[in-house]
């Protein structure tokens, strides 16, 4: 079975592709399955990069009906990826309760809201983002993961990304996320594009390799072109690991 995870669509505003397009190229390259899990909207629009709240429900619609179109194709399932801030926990609840997101909500935490300061991340000094990123990112997937609301745990080490180093608190962070999926049995994501931003870390993936728990590999396709080469970057995430981090190829099922 070749299941393709984590696609985005044109909603967001940084993806390319149309929906039909994006299911006949995960069809072209022999797919079997395919999950979309574009950024999530939230209400009243507060953030950039993802679709409007008003488009959440044509989303769900035009997969529904490709689904139905392409049924002797491909399997296709619907999800949202999306950041955790505990103000909105009636709506995670509601989202990962909608029938229509039939894989529910995948957790990619690429910032956090700030208590301290009063403010989301992408408002702060780079100088408080190097030093507090990491464990407050890390805290929020915790949190994610204990509200029972989420299927899925997108690039969970990209939360390391402004350092290019490692540390003995990167480590216990990186811990405490993975004991926190293990127990709860979330899924975690290698992500191919972090592969390619050369953000995968492989400490964090040798410390999850310890644990009894479902790893994967998700795509974090947001153009045609990138699914078009899933084959090629399967192979090239196969020899990242070969040489970074061997235990993780026994892990994955590709």
């Amino acid at each position: 079975m070749k299941s393709i995870y984590h696609v985005h669509t044109e909603r967001c505003g940084h993806a390319k592709g149309s929906d039909r397009e994006i299911i006949e190229a995960c069809i072209a390259v022999g797919a079997d399955s395919v999950y979309i899990t574009d950024h999530a909207p939230f209400p009243k629009n507060p953030f950039e990069n993802r679709m409007k709240y008003r488009e959440l429900p044509e989303y769900i619609n035009s997969f529904s009906r490709l689904k139905a179109e392409y049924k002797k194709d491909i399997e296709i399932h619907l999800g949202l990826e999306i950041e955790y801030f505990s103000q909105f926990d009636d709506y995670y609840k509601k989202l990962s309760n909608d029938s229509g997101l039939d894989v529910g909500l995948f957790l990619g935490q690429h910032i956090y809201y700030s208590e301290k300061d009063k403010a989301y991340s992408f408002d702060l000094e780079s100088s408080e983002l190097k030093a507090e990123e990491y464990r407050e990112c890390g805290k929020a997937i915790i949190d994610a993961i204990r509200t029972g609301c989420f299927t899925r745990i997108a690039h969970p080490d990209r939360i390391f990304r402004r350092s290019k180093g490692w540390s003995d608190d990167y480590g216990n962070v990186a811990e405490r996320i993975i004991d926190e999926a293990a127990k709860y049995h979330i899924p975690l994501e290698v992500n191919i594009e972090s592969l390619e931003r050369k953000l995968l870390r492989p400490q964090f993936w040798e410390l999850a390799c310890k644990r009894d728990m479902p790893i994967y590999v998700g795509l974090d396709a947001h153009s045609v072109s990138t699914i078009l080469k899933y084959d090629e970057l399967i192979d090239q995430l196969k020899s990242w690991a070969d040489r970074k981090c061997p235990a993780l190829l026994n892990r994955l099922d590709i």
